[in-house]
């Protein structure tokens, strides 16, 4: 295949590797400092429109002066988990100190409902081997996720009637949330548009 995307064949079935390889003006010709980055997707689609953006966004950041870091090998799922984490610390500092700290606000356990609902189908469940977790959403890698793929998610709670559509938007507020955390905690630009 072209444009810097290969089918290859694994036995869980076939997956589609882009390649990015972004060669600076200013490196020598042996390639020594060129930039590569390669990510698998099951479709051919998501694989040639990743390859177009990183490879946009690492010749802008080049233009810009920068070097580009490298995205993280990120699933949505592992985004959330650790979303929780800061959220949970904070609720429990609030708690032990008795008064809201670390710019944290009564937000936070909707937040922590909102990003729990992204991750499982049934979030009240208490037994946790009893929730089913949504695979089809949770195991989409961070540099592909867009807003298309979370506009048909909340269109399919509200089909389900789960939920309103005020509550739609605010979890999409809180995966945008999410989103602001993360790229602050790993310094870079995911791409992503919400």
């Amino acid at each position: 295949m072209s444009d810097g995307v290969f089918r290859r064949r694994r036995k869980s079935g076939d997956v589609f590797q882009a390649q990015v390889r972004v060669r600076p003006e200013s490196a020598p010709r042996d390639g020594s400092e060129d930039i590569y980055e390669s990510r698998n997707f099951p479709d051919y689609d998501e694989a040639i429109d990743w390859h177009q953006t990183r490879t946009a966004e690492i010749k802008g950041e080049l233009k810009a002066g920068r070097r580009p870091t490298k995205i993280p090998h990120a699933m949505f799922g592992t985004a959330i988990r650790w979303g929780l984490d800061i959220l949970e610390r904070r609720i429990k500092a609030s708690r032990l100190a008795g008064r809201l700290v670390d710019g944290s606000t009564s937000n936070d356990k909707n937040l922590r409902a909102k990003l729990k609902w992204w991750l499982w189908e049934n979030p009240e469940e208490a037994d946790e081997e009893k929730r089913v977790e949504r695979t089809d959403i949770t195991r989409v890698a961070l540099i592909s996720l867009d807003k298309w793929k979370l506009k048909s998610a909340t269109e399919a709670a509200l089909a389900a009637e789960d939920g309103s559509t005020a509550t739609q938007i605010h979890r999409i507020n809180a995966v945008a949330w999410l989103f602001k955390q993360w790229r602050d905690e790993h310094k870079l630009l995911t791409g992503v548009q919400i």
